[in-house]
């Protein structure tokens, strides 16, 4: 449950958590909520008031879509590259493991949970992804995009 998923990672001293896209943003959040000591990080391309709050964590804001509201892959893969630096900073943390905390259904998610989990790895640390895929109503177009990023992530 969403709930034992929250309460584990918060339980984590040598942890960071990562959460990928508004909907891995909002868990990540509660973790933080539920242990303000723990180390976490937002990566999300909405706009900050949609940006979930968490008092003991950092945002890494993705840069704005170059068609305002319409985020392309091409967009993701420019901020991402931009964020690079401070994703790796947040990795040389003296931490042992790295959970990743996705829906593989949006852009974000999709495009962003891959690369962090593959940053993680070249670092040396553990990796413990929580993503879930797009359920049968959603966007049927999504389903073999997520499809596509759940096969990056087990093959990295």
């Amino acid at each position: 449950s969403m709930e034992a998923l929250r309460q584990g990672l918060a339980e984590r001293p040598d942890c960071i958590v990562f959460g990928v896209g508004t909907a891995g943003c909002a868990v990540a959040a509660e973790v933080c909520r539920a242990n303000p000591a723990a180390s976490v990080y937002l990566l999300d391309a909405a706009p900050a008031p949609a940006a979930p709050r968490c008092p003991g964590g950092e945002t890494l804001r993705l840069g704005p879509p170059s068609t305002p509201g319409a985020y392309t892959e091409a967009d993701m893969e420019r901020h991402t590259a931009a964020a690079l630096p401070r994703l790796d900073a947040a990795l040389l943390n003296h931490c042992r493991q790295v959970a990743v905390v996705a829906a593989l259904g949006g852009r974000t998610g999709r495009a962003v949970a891959p690369l962090v989990i593959e940053r993680a790895r070249l670092f040396g640390k553990a990796v413990h992804a929580f993503v879930w895929m797009p359920a049968a109503f959603e966007d049927a177009a999504a389903r073999p995009r997520a499809q596509a990023a759940l096969q990056r992530i087990m093959l990295e």
